[in-house]
């Protein structure tokens, strides 16, 4: 599968800003927490060009840790709160996305 927001790459490479409250009462605590990430470059994705992201864990019971399985949304701007995510500034790219700590040295 070659999903449409990596262009044809295999990957992004992205920090992470900021952790948000999400509000989502559905999860258990530890994926009440979304990452703000800003990506190494914009993405143009399903009409929306941004630099940053929010992902959040995939499972209920996930916690934050060195790698594992989110959800993926790109945001056109840079955002403080969970509340300012908006549907004409943001879109859902990917549910099975999987991210990986890297340190640069």
């Amino acid at each position: 599968m070659e999903p449409q927001w990596l262009q044809g790459r295999n990957e992004y490479f992205a920090n992470i800003l900021s952790y948000l409250d999400n509000n989502d009462e559905r999860r258990s605590v530890a994926g009440q927490v979304s990452a703000l990430i800003e990506f190494d470059e914009s993405i143009e994705f399903a009409g929306i060009s941004g630099k940053y992201g929010l992902v959040d864990l995939r499972y209920s019971n996930q916690s934050w840790e060195n790698s594992g399985p989110v959800h993926v949304t790109l945001l056109k701007d840079k955002i403080d709160t969970i509340n300012e995510k908006i549907k004409e500034s943001s879109r859902w790219m990917e549910s099975h996305a999987f991210y990986e700590v890297v340190i640069d040295t």
